[in-house]
């Protein structure tokens, strides 16, 4: 239903046979909606005072409520206050508009399924009956009639009308379902991907080649740090699967996690590679999701020890921010590879950290990017509840 027309919008169909045509103003149809109907089923617009007589009792007597009116603009202004039937009777020949006029504003508005109009008119003529339909009426009674042929018309369009009304709320059913089964399969997908992202970054196989290369070369040649290294990646996988189906961890839990795997990294690069963890005591109980700092570790090194080859330094700074937050810095020296250059990454991994981020936290988190003397820095601030 288009409520933005005017109602004199388009020309006006000639009624036959002529009638007086009057002005009316120049105002916007917009009636309650078609679930504010009135208290009544059907509205008679006739300007015989016997006509509106006749039907109104012997529409009251099959408990059919009807309201009357004595011509067309009275018709309109009543349904644009909101006085909506179920179904209209109107009568053809009036003063000032005629039915045919009316039919042409209302259906302007609303299809012949939403209010549905039965033309009353003494032609016979086949072209005047073609005419009604052409402009939306749904059914005609020819005057004279009798009250049975009266209710018989009345109760089919009211039926239909129940029927269309039926159909529809089962059509924005089944939308609605639809809509529904969509939403929960792309939850679904969302996460799984989030859950295989997360065992990626649990026990990465590129790690875990390079830690057992080490601990191989180590093995022979410094049996002591050959078991360290074997003790920490032993730690290392046993978080990775005690913590594997928990969403949410504590920064303590999780940068216990990340120290296993620090001190692999560091036996690996040796004197080549500095880490300092700065944690202050105030913010180790403070809970954030599982694994989403695991993977910004992993690429401060892996790109630093592209673009840092000669010293390599990985910060982890996570303190209170504010009254409610926490900060959070991971820092390596070196400089940003964008992802358009030839070998630097793809920025996967960071957007989907954003994404999950944004999960938890709906908007209240901030992540950005910094670069200043030689130094890349992932700055995160949380809400110290999730």
């Amino acid at each position: 239903m288009n409520n933005n027309r005017s109602f004199l919008s388009g020309q006006a169909v000639q009624a036959k046979p002529p009638v007086c045509k009057t002005t009316m103003p120049d105002f916007l149809f917009n009636p309650g909606g078609l679930e504010s109907r009135e208290d009544y089923h059907v509205l008679v617009v006739d300007d015989d005072p016997d006509n509106r007589y006749f039907v109104k009792t012997v529409l009251l007597r099959e408990n059919i409520i009807c309201q009357t009116v004595s011509n067309g603009l009275n018709a309109i202004e009543r349904i644009k206050s909101g006085q909506i039937p179920r179904l209209i009777l109107l009568d053809i020949v009036m003063p000032g508009l005629s039915g045919y006029e009316v039919c042409r504003i209302l259906r302007n508005f609303f299809s012949s399924s939403e209010l549905p109009i039965i033309i009353l008119t003494k032609e016979r003529r086949t072209d005047e009956l073609l005419e009604t339909h052409q402009l939306g009426a749904n059914d005609y009674l020819l005057k004279p009639f009798s009250k049975h042929e009266l209710i018989a018309r009345v109760r089919c369009q009211l039926e239909l009308l129940q029927a269309n009304k039926i159909v529809k709320t089962n059509r924005d059913l089944e939308k609605e379902i639809q809509r529904q089964k969509q939403k929960k399969e792309t939850a679904r997908l969302m996460a799984e991907k989030e859950r295989l992202e997360k065992l990626r970054y649990q026990i990465n196989p590129h790690f875990l080649f390079n830690a057992l290369s080490s601990i191989r070369g180590a093995v022979f040649s410094d049996k002591k740090a050959a078991s360290q290294m074997i003790s920490h990646l032993a730690e290392f996988c046993r978080l990775s699967l005690s913590h594997g189906t928990q969403n949410r961890l504590t920064v303590d839990q999780e940068i216990s996690f990340i120290q296993h795997y620090l001190f692999m990294e560091k036996m690996r690069f040796g004197d080549y590679i500095n880490i300092c963890v700065e944690i202050e005591p105030e913010v180790k109980n403070v809970i954030i999701p599982a694994f989403v700092l695991q993977p910004l570790v992993e690429n401060a090194i892996k790109y630093g020890t592209l673009t840092s080859p000669d010293f390599l330094e990985v910060k982890i700074t996570i303190k209170t921010h504010n009254t409610d937050e926490i900060f959070i810095r991971i820092s390596n020296t070196g400089f940003w590879i964008s992802p358009f250059n030839k070998g630097g990454h793809t920025g996967i991994g960071l957007k989907n950290i954003k994404e999950r981020l944004n999960k938890f936290y709906s908007g209240r988190q901030c992540i950005k990017k910094q670069t200043n003397d030689g130094q890349v820095s992932i700055i995160i601030i949380l809400p110290d509840t999730l």
